[in-house]
């Protein structure tokens, strides 16, 4: 029935009209050729090595190893590092997203106000967003180095403080990394603030002003609903951003001091001369897909339970 009504709608359309239909495919073709090539080609392909056993070395011995994999990364001993990686990726992510989030959140109410210059300051608090990573690791290496030409344990040595070893100890350097990447990361979110402070109504703002209410009531009760679209938006990209940790920790920590992460150890068991088993590293990628999965659709879960609440 649906098909036969499809079908006599679609003989209603003018030959304009199906051309410009035909137009559209080809519009948008080199997309759907893109993301079929680079996207689903690739994911396919790790799936399928997933299932392998093989070496980056000799990739063509490739055997067969159906789930067993999968079956080793929970349960093999050898194989503890990457599970504990998945638990110190969420203490960072714990540590990471709020802080994020609270500063993006921060800069964007101070660079939405009509001062003067405020087009420098946006500029300013924008720039750590398109720095290096790689840059950005090797100047807070130095910064949070444990010799003494460390620029935080010389401070801390002029108030008479005993140095700290921030990258050596663990749960400290992992709180170190986090603020690197909060420094970095609060340019872009705060773009994405600052666009939904624009969007919020004049009207209801000087409703609440004339009904009497302060500058702390309408933030909390007009703006922040608002804008919480937005604010969904930069946890979810925040959480998955946390799950694919590996530049700062690679160069500041090499994977020492409870810095380990997932991306870390697929790099590792990839491409590292003394494992190399790229089959079980593309197990672990494709169960880190998994886990971002989770993670993502319990954020989207409470992204809808919140709006049904201001509806």
């Amino acid at each position: 029935m649906f098909e036969k009504i499809k079908n006599r709608e679609r003989r209603k359309l003018t030959k304009m009209q199906r051309n410009q239909e035909r137009l559209a495919y080809l519009f948008i073709l080199p997309a759907l050729v893109f993301f079929a090539v680079f996207v689903l080609a690739p994911i396919g392909m790790a799936l399928y090595f997933s299932l392998c056993n093989f070496s980056q070395r000799n990739i063509e011995l490739i055997e067969w190893a159906g789930f067993k994999n999968y079956i080793e990364i929970f349960t093999a001993p050898g194989l503890k590092s990457f599970r504990e990686s998945l638990w110190h990726v969420l203490y960072y992510a714990v540590m990471y997203v709020p802080m994020v989030v609270v500063m993006s959140l921060l800069f964007a109410v101070l660079i939405n106000q009509k001062i003067r210059g405020v087009k420098a300051f946006r500029i300013m608090y924008y720039i750590p967003s398109i720095t290096s990573g790689v840059a950005v690791s090797f100047i807070f290496q130095f910064l949070f180095s444990a010799a003494d030409y460390g620029l935080m344990n010389t401070v801390i040595g002029w108030f008479g403080g005993q140095p700290l070893n921030w990258l050596g100890t663990e749960g400290l350097a992992m709180f170190c990394i986090a603020l690197v990447n909060v420094w970095g990361g609060i340019g872009g979110n705060m773009i994405i603030y600052l666009a939904a402070l624009q969007g919020v109504p004049p009207d209801q703002i000087e409703a609440a002003r004339v009904d009497g209410a302060n500058k702390r009531q309408i933030f909390l009760h007009i703006t922040l609903p608002q804008i919480a679209q937005a604010t969904f938006f930069v946890v979810m990209m925040s959480l998955i951003g946390s799950f694919q940790l590996y530049d700062q920790v690679k160069i500041m920590t090499g994977g020492g001091s409870g810095t380990n992460t997932p991306v870390f150890q697929i790099y590792m068991m990839a491409f590292d001369p003394g494992s190399s088993r790229s089959g079980m590293a593309n197990a672990m990628a494709v169960v880190l897909f998994v886990v971002i999965m989770i993670v993502t659709s319990l954020n989207n879960f409470l992204q809808n339970r919140i709006n049904k609440k201001y509806e």
